[in-house]
């Protein structure tokens, strides 16, 4: 008997998961505390209320929750962990409304795919999330007639997905829509991945496009047009010379990228970029210096050396961390910068949180104690990256308080993230 009596508790919900099934905030709060206080959470047991808070969330977003505002619905986002719930995100889909396409949408982008008849009936849709579905499932050379539509489609959500596809099947057949694009596209964003996917293309054809762009282009998109550039087919095609005139003569961050664009196709202008990326560690922003440490190439070791400490040497503290997280790599200077790592991870400033972050990645459980503090900070992104890197330490105690949080942004993230722990 009371080996049956152990068998019917193992197979009881538990008290937490029940309450974040059913119960409000402060009774999953008080739930969470007390399993930490008792059993505590393993691995499993998290995952577990991390399904039950991921599945309410999802049953409860709704196009009001949004106030209007569609681009960006509550369960947007959730391609790394939508296999994971993937039941509650059908479930979702069927409701027929904007949040619904976007749940499915999720699902499309972990790796689902849509029936031909869910694609046609998608592709019809007077719901921008819809058509946005069936634009990001027309990666397939017979799907590619309504992507080419999608391309121009009036609405931004369908032009991303359909430059998403794009990027990831490259067609020559939207060239002339792409560049369209480039020039017109009535968001910047459409505007920038256009540039790219037009650099995916290659040949002489994409680097007249660029260049056309260039002129008039902002940073963001000059940035993206350095990325198209230094795609191989682009930079083959007199890409590699462009990036080179960049680095010499544009200021900022754009010359920058130029120029660790030469460093990593290491041809003939790569000590050209290492040039460039030198000087904006003498007298660079913060941003500046931070991308020119991130060139650090460490094949050669004699260059990046150097970059590396001149980024040690500033007065910036987070050029600092952003050095030693490079320092990191090597093992003759692994200790040294987990020590300075360390000293810096105790304070509650930007460097503070970035150097705790750094330091979770190496499993480092000097910052626990900083990232459970961490955890009660008044921003939510910086919540959230709390139970990211406690996560990553392991401390499944303290990544089930971030699962009861107050914003629903923190919730669903942590649990998406736990989900996809393995």
């Amino acid at each position: 008997m009371a080996a049956l009596g152990q068998l019917s508790n193992a197979c009881q919900t538990p008290h937490v998961v029940t309450a974040a099934q059913q119960g409000d905030l402060p009774s999953l709060a008080r739930a969470i505390d007390q399993q930490r206080q008792s059993t505590g959470f393993t691995l499993a047991s998290l995952k577990q209320l991390a399904r039950a808070v991921a599945e309410r969330e999802i049953a409860a977003a709704s196009d009001e929750a949004t106030h209007g505002n569609f681009e960006a619905p509550p369960v947007d986002g959730l391609r790394i962990c939508a296999d994971n719930l993937r039941t509650a995100l059908t479930k979702r889909a069927t409701r027929g409304d904007d949040t619904a396409f976007a749940a499915e949408l999720s699902r499309v982008q972990s790796g689902a795919s849509l029936s031909t008849a869910e694609f046609l009936a998608r592709s019809k849709s007077p719901h921008g999330w819809a058509r946005a579905t069936a634009a990001e499932a027309s990666t397939d050379a017979s799907r590619w007639d309504y992507r080419h539509e999608a391309l121009l489609d009036p609405d931004a959500r369908v032009r991303h997905a359909a430059l998403r596809s794009v990027q990831a099947a490259p067609a020559e057949r939207d060239r002339e829509s792409l560049v369209a694009l480039l020039r017109a596209a009535p968001d910047p964003k459409s505007r920038e991945d256009a540039a790219r996917a037009i650099g995916l293309l290659g040949g002489d054809n994409s680097y007249r496009a660029l260049v056309d762009a260039w002129p008039n282009a902002k940073t963001p998109l000059r940035l993206a047009i350095v990325n198209a550039f230094a795609q191989l087919a682009t930079y083959q095609a007199s890409g590699a010379e462009r990036l080179r005139d960049i680095a010499r003569s544009e200021p900022g961050i754009v010359g920058i990228a130029a120029a660790k664009s030469l460093v990593k196709g290491q041809g003939k202008y790569q000590e050209s970029g290492y040039a460039r990326i030198s000087r904006a560690l003498d007298s660079g922003s913060t941003d500046e210096q931070r991308l020119a440490i991130s060139a650090a190439d460490w094949s050669r070791p004699e260059q990046a050396e150097r970059l590396v400490r001149l980024g040690l040497k500033r007065d910036d503290a987070v050029v600092q961390v952003s050095a030693l997280e490079r320092w990191l790599e090597r093992g003759d200077h692994a200790w040294l910068a987990t020590t300075l790592l360390r000293q810096i991870s105790e304070s509650i400033s930007s460097e503070g949180i970035l150097a705790r972050s750094i330091l979770s990645q190496k499993r480092d459980w000097s910052v626990a104690t900083q990232l459970r503090q961490q955890l009660r900070y008044a921003n939510a992104e910086t919540r959230s990256d709390a139970a990211r890197d406690l996560l990553r330490l392991g401390d499944y105690n303290s990544v089930a308080r971030a699962l009861a949080d107050d914003a629903p942004s923190v919730r669903l993230r942590t649990a998406c993230l736990v989900l996809s722990e393995r």
